[in-house]
């Protein structure tokens, strides 16, 4: 890959950093749950942390520097995405109903954030100006079952890309689901799902047939710092499913997903409640096939169990999926999060509707499902968010000539699926500003417990950050970043990033697996 695709101009030098002997290209390792999210020591340090930012309208807003042993040694690029399961985001095109695409469309969002249902809550980096992320995964599209129309998951969604053995990962270490990744030292392979720890699974729900290498798609992610004050990164996804022939990749992709994430967050002295940012306008999903692009809200999150040392996440709020498409019937989706009971175990419960929208409609007249005329619904669905999540068809519904029955039918169970690992470069392929290779230094301290050296060292890339912005503030520069291009009314007005000339050759170089072998 040219240089040129992975540096930003003037603002690319270099970092400073302690040298390191052993520049290892394996993935980042999230640290045991004893060594981590059960350590009542570190909750109390970082409680001492937090009390600083209480009464702060928004967090996001505060420079604060953590030292090294309370942060989970992998990028926020990384470690903040909503591609948790690529193969239920891949599968997206695959259905000509209408009815069925706003159903593939709910089906991904319930999965986007499946690493707080496995995983441990982590502080990754805070991420720096112009740091990239990179990655992609093949796999296999869900299907449904032909009979019960119940979504059928691939035991190994994953596509084997070559026959030489899987390459060494830290994925026999303990740790989160989340953050299994590997990296590739000749061909890229995926890791081995057996070394993966395995979730109780319906049979009902497991292919019982290898899927054709045809079936399978490739989708790349790419993530960029486009802002340091406020923090907010733009992010790209994207799906191009293998010609008939399985001979090579489409270059033309069925399903793309974009947006701007900026969250806020504030303590309230017992909890630690997360909301999208001014910028963060929520995920924009387009199917260019089908000339439809969805729109997906995000949710209020917050984080309790800070004062017993054991940290969870409740949603809270509704979230909207609104489908806009010319001349075409479209579909809008309401999902509340339920609140929590103060009192007993929480419940992750959440309940739901799809109705149809009608002409020249205004889809935000509505913002509660009671508001919502019976008469407009087509389905209802109810279940946790961890766990399992049902739907039932309306009379309304059988009215217009669908064939799905009015008995209770499984939307998808969360708590049998696990995110997917990614396929990354090794570190000596990447580029500066890619996230795994300039994090390297800390990254390897900390998981060597030399947290004083690598707080060190994180300090001095902060400090070196500093000192780069106070350059550019002097000579009135701007950063532009080199993925995605900023200075539009699409992303100032609709947090609707655009790929860049060096952007979208970024994305095709991945697509091509220039790097990885």
């Amino acid at each position: 890959m040219p240089p040129s695709l992975g540096r930003h101009s003037s603002n690319s030098s270099k970092h400073p950093s302690p040298p390191s002997s052993n520049q290892s290209e394996q993935p980042v390792a999230n640290p045991s749950s004893s060594e981590d999210g059960s350590d009542p020591t570190k909750f109390k340090q970082l409680l001492n942390v937090l009390k600083n930012a209480m009464g702060v309208k928004d967090m996001g807003t505060m420079r604060l520097s953590l030292p090294a042993n309370l942060i989970t040694p992998i990028g926020n690029l990384e470690y903040w995405c909503y591609l948790d399961r690529p193969d239920f985001f891949a599968s997206i095109d695959q259905f000509d109903e209408d009815f069925q695409r706003i159903l593939a469309i709910l089906r991904w969002t319930l999965t986007k954030d499946i690493k707080f249902v496995h995983g441990p809550i982590c502080k990754p980096y805070n991420s720096v100006l112009g740091e990239q992320f990179r990655c992609f995964y093949d796999v296999t599209p869900i299907k449904l079952d032909h009979e019960t129309g119940e979504p059928i998951v691939f035991e190994n969604p994953q596509a084997t890309t070559s026959n030489s053995e899987h390459p060494t990962s830290a994925c026999a270490e303990a740790r989160s689901p989340s953050l299994q990744t590997t990296t590739t030292s000749s061909a890229p392979e995926p890791e081995d799902d057996l070394l993966l720890p395995q979730p109780k699974r319906s049979l009902s729900t497991i292919a019982t047939t290898i899927p054709k290498l045809a079936d399978t798609n490739r989708v790349v992610f790419l993530n960029e710092q486009v802002s340091h004050h406020p923090p907010i990164s733009c992010f790209w996804y994207e799906s191009r499913p293998k010609l008939e022939d399985g001979s090579s990749l489409s270059s033309k992709p069925n399903v793309v997903a974009y947006g701007v994430d900026q969250i806020g967050a504030k303590f309230t002295g017992t909890t630690v409640k997360v909301f999208p940012g001014i910028m963060n306008k929520g995920i924009y999903v387009k199917l260019p096939n089908r000339e439809e692009e969805y729109h997906i809200t995000h949710p209020t999150a917050t984080v309790t169990g800070l004062l017993r040392a054991s940290p969870y996440v409740v949603i809270t709020d509704y979230c909207y999926i609104t489908c806009s498409a010319p001349r075409k019937r479209c579909f809008r989706t309401m999902i509340n999060y339920l609140d929590e009971s103060w009192v007993g175990k929480p419940r992750f419960a959440l309940e739901g509707i799809i109705y149809e929208l009608r002409e020249n409609e205004n889809p935000l007249e509505w913002t509660k499902i009671k508001q919502v005329p019976n008469e407009r619904v087509w389905c209802k669905f109810s279940g946790s968010w961890r766990g399992l999540v049902t739907y039932t068809m309306t009379e309304y519904s059988q009215s217009n000539s669908n064939p799905s029955s009015q008995s209770s039918q499984t939307l998808l169970d969360l708590s049998a699926l696990l995110p997917l690992p990614k396929t990354v470069k090794p570190e000596s392929r990447q580029t500066e500003m890619e996230s795994r290779r300039f994090w390297t230094t800390v990254t390897e301290l900390i998981k060597s417990k030399h947290y004083g050296e690598a707080t060190k060292a994180k300090q001095a890339i902060e400090q070196f950050q500093r000192e780069l912005a106070a350059k550019r503030k002097a000579a009135n520069e701007t950063f532009k970043p080199v993925i995605f291009d900023i200075f539009n009314d699409d992303y100032n007005q609709c947090g609707r990033p655009t790929l860049t000339a060096n952007g979208i050759e970024i994305l095709n170089s991945e697509f091509q697996g220039i790097g990885y072998a």
